[in-house]
């Protein structure tokens, strides 16, 4: 186990997000015995105009004419950085040469802020974790200079529209210039080990503390009126990897299914005949605490996973989330859904969907219910950090 070292972490998603983050969890569980700095990510020009009415926006815009402080202490050993710095918005470049020299003046002054925390918090010898972010943290290992760089790979990134110009490019060099990479799937550990050799598969970890059976939960308000049958999914409703037109042939098949959908919801979500069906509701973003009041009163929780490059190999946190309450399951059949074959039902279109659900809905689960529990409780962070520990030891001592 690693103890009593200094980490400094960046990624893609803030310490407060309200939908949960691998990030946030893994860096909560690191600071039960290390120093953490976790580096939320800044502002860019275009969003900081375009969204100056945001509170977050709002808030970050503060910290940078330092009306605010950058640098809050969160826990024991934990502290976030708001960097006060506005980095230009220049992923529209196509042209790799003019990219790049933007991308480490915006890469040296990210680095300058954290150097500056650093040396305030008097981090040494600092292991640097980056979380996927490809673009911010490209030169951070050069200007950072850690003892040890990981990289964490839990999704297929340059597969989005977003990273579509430079995110192959950038992420195959930075795979290779990382001392490891930890990936939270065997997919996802082989596509990274084309670039870099020492590319392991550290697992999944869930807050099984909080997705638990054993708390009485009472049914929400915005569904209370909601009759069984509940087939329910708790998460982000995005178009790029979830199927909606499966979801809509299954509910217009079953109209005497009711169907919960929790999460905050895209632009084709919204628009989607979803909306238009009797049997259909969505509650909106609920905080992350709130998640297990609902999925306790899904009669069958689903992960309706639209199959492509981005999901294909993609370890849905929400499975373990739902084993965890001892949920029966059906989601789609992916290369990592393989790991839950025992404990979830497996479907590829609206007939085997169809299908699995009606089998969920007469399983007599008393055995299976603790199965899925015992299984869940495999995936917790604990673990899964431990696993990092123990590559990141390896990797210092080979």
């Amino acid at each position: 186990m690693i103890k009593k070292r200094d980490i400094v972490i960046t990624g893609l998603q803030n310490f407060n997000i309200s939908i949960g983050s691998n990030c946030v969890n893994i860096a909560k569980e690191f600071a039960k015995n290390n120093r953490v700095l976790y580096v939320n990510y800044p502002l860019d020009r275009i969003t900081s105009l375009r969204h100056s009415s945001n509170p977050i926006i709002k808030k970050q815009l503060s910290i940078i004419k330092k009306k605010s402080p950058a640098l809050s202490k969160v826990g024991k050993n934990l502290w976030v950085l708001d960097t006060p710095i506005i980095l230009e918005s220049i992923n529209k470049i196509k042209f790799n040469s003019l990219f790049d020299f933007f991308n480490k003046i915006n890469n040296k002054r990210f680095a300058d802020s954290i150097n500056h925390n650093i040396q305030e918090l008097n981090f040494t010898n600092i292991i640097l974790f980056v979380d996927g972010d490809i673009y911010r943290s490209f030169f951070l290992k050069e200007l950072l200079k850690p003892k040890t760089f990981v990289y964490y790979s839990r999704d297929r990134l340059t597969s989005t529209k977003y990273y579509q110009h430079h995110g192959k490019r950038l992420e195959a060099k930075l795979l290779n210039k990382a001392d490891l990479v930890c990936c939270n799937s065997e997919y996802l550990a082989n596509l990274a080990r084309k670039y870099n050799s020492n590319s392991k598969n550290v697992g999944q970890g869930c807050n099984v503390d909080l997705f638990t059976p054993k708390k009485h939960y009472i049914k929400p308000k915005d569904i209370l009126n909601i009759k069984s049958p509940i087939i329910g999914y708790a998460g982000s409703l995005k178009a790029s990897r979830l199927d909606i037109k499966l979801l809509e042939d299954i509910a217009i098949a079953k109209p005497k299914w009711n169907f919960v959908f929790v999460g905050p919801e895209d632009h084709d979500f919204t628009l989607s005949s979803l909306h238009k069906l009797p049997n259909v509701f969505f509650t909106g973003l609920k905080p992350i605490d709130e998640l297990p009041d609902y999925i306790a009163f899904f009669d069958v929780a689903i992960n309706p996973q639209y199959v492509n490059d981005i999901t294909i190999g993609n370890y849905p946190l929400k499975i373990d989330e739902y084993l965890a309450m001892g949920k029966k399951i059906v989601a789609t059949k992916t290369d990592t859904m393989k790991l839950f074959s025992n404990y979830v039902y497996l479907a590829s279109n609206t007939t085997e969907y169809i299908k699995m659900i009606s089998l969920a809905l007469k399983e007599d689960d008393s055995i299976n219910k603790k199965n899925r529990i015992a299984f869940a409780k495999t995936h917790t962070w604990e673990n899964s950090v431990n696993n990092i520990y123990k590559e990141i030891e390896r990797t210092i001592n080979s």
